[in-house]
């Protein structure tokens, strides 16, 4: 058996949050999972340099001209990419760019 209500009246911003939780059989609600959407921005701690690359990425860059408009080895280059996807949990550096869009970075 499901109650709706509706209490949009009482939104104080444009977030929407799901709870998903069940009832134990003492009797008690326990919330399991919380989503909030859109979703928080991750924090990411990417250093100045890390972020002058990505952007570079981002606008379709190769690590051997990032290298020659910073003024850096090409290695280093690769270096930081490599960090930034560890840092960030992405694999590829287009999902590294997304990351980066969505949580307004570039």
């Amino acid at each position: 058996m499901s109650t709706y209500t509706d209490i949009t009246f009482m939104k104080t911003n444009n977030n929407l949050n799901l709870y998903i939780g069940k009832y134990h059989p003492n009797g008690q609600y326990q919330i399991e999972n919380h989503f909030t959407y859109p979703p928080k921005p991750k924090e990411l701690n990417l250093s100045n340099k890390e972020l002058k690359i990505l952007k570079l990425i981002s606008e379709g860059f190769l690590s051997k001209h990032i290298a020659e408009k910073l003024n850096i080895s090409f290695h280093t280059v690769n270096t930081h990419r490599r960090n930034m996807l560890k840092k960030t949990g992405t694999y590829t550096s287009s999902k590294l760019v997304k990351l980066a869009r969505d949580n307004g970075m570039i």
